[in-house]
């Protein structure tokens, strides 16, 4: 959390070949709920989907779009390559 306040509880999608960039509130293939994170707090998530062969993905963080942020645009991870 880089922010100056608790996040409060948010979910992370994973998301396999999707036919566009994901954005809030979609539901991805494989998700996590997480907890609160406090200012400076960092987790981890491990998060896996069937992939036939060679795909692409992408991480949404907080894809349920319940967490009040200044920046919604560093939420996204991806287009990355996986198998």
């Amino acid at each position: 959390n880089g922010g100056e306040a608790d996040s409060g509880g948010f979910r992370v999608d994973l998301f396999v070949d999707p036919n566009a960039e994901p954005s809030a509130p979609q539901r991805g293939d494989a998700r996590q709920i997480m907890g609160n994170l406090r200012p400076g707090d960092v987790a981890s998530v491990t998060l896996g989907a069937a992939c036939g062969g060679r795909c692409v993905v992408y991480v949404l963080v907080d894809a349920a779009d319940v967490v009040y942020e200044w920046d919604e645009g560093d939420n996204l991870y991806g287009p990355d390559a996986a198998r």
